[in-house]
């Protein structure tokens, strides 16, 4: 019998050859964070990513690239037409919301995130089995909450005023946001 337990990845495979990446899931904060800053010149934006996710840099920089997606979707990520990222929990941005993560953590798992080092995909898996009771969790509801359905006044009321207070800068859904990482990274060669 196959199991279906899967272990956490620590490179990446370009070619026939097997490349170290970095698997803390705090750098992996930051290089989504760098895949959507604007700010930022293309060509700084991806050294810095590439820096990041790779102590010795692959001599393929496409290659390169492609195994950063496969490492940041969880193992997930396939370069073809058919394939679509895995969707976690939407609406969120983890350096924006990295306050209520963290309060989560700590009450739900005992975890401290400022003082432990964890694989990206744990932390991902993690974050997705959050309970719906955590702030983190009614918040991201808040926020991909559809109000147009709702009759009563007063419950509509409070949905909207609640995705307003804790509107995103940026509102994505995580398969859109996944999609734009590929398209962003392949946009800078």
């Amino acid at each position: 019998m196959k199991s279906n337990i899967r272990m956490l990845s620590d490179s990446v495979t370009i070619g026939d050859s097997r490349y170290d990446i970095n698997t803390d899931f705090l750098v992996w904060i930051e290089i989504e964070h760098l895949f959507f800053d604007k700010t930022c010149d293309e060509c700084i934006r991806l050294a810095k990513i590439l820096t990041l996710a790779y102590p010795i840099l692959p001599p393929d920089p496409f290659q390169a690239v492609r195994g950063i997606m496969w490492f940041y979707s969880g193992g997930k990520y396939k370069d073809d037409e058919d394939s679509k990222p895995a969707s976690n929990l939407p609406y969120y941005d983890l350096t924006e919301d990295f306050d209520y993560v963290w309060g989560a953590f700590m009450a739900e798992f005992g975890i401290d995130l400022t003082q432990c080092n964890m694989h990206w995909w744990k932390f991902k898996a993690l974050l997705a089995c959050l309970s719906d009771e955590c702030k983190f969790s009614k918040i991201v509801g808040y926020r991909s909450m559809d109000t147009s359905s709702i009759k009563d006044k007063d419950l509509k009321g409070f949905y909207e005023k609640m995705k307003k207070r804790f509107r995103l800068s940026r509102t994505l859904d995580e398969d859109i946001k996944e999609s734009l990482v590929a398209t962003s990274l392949e946009g800078l060669f």
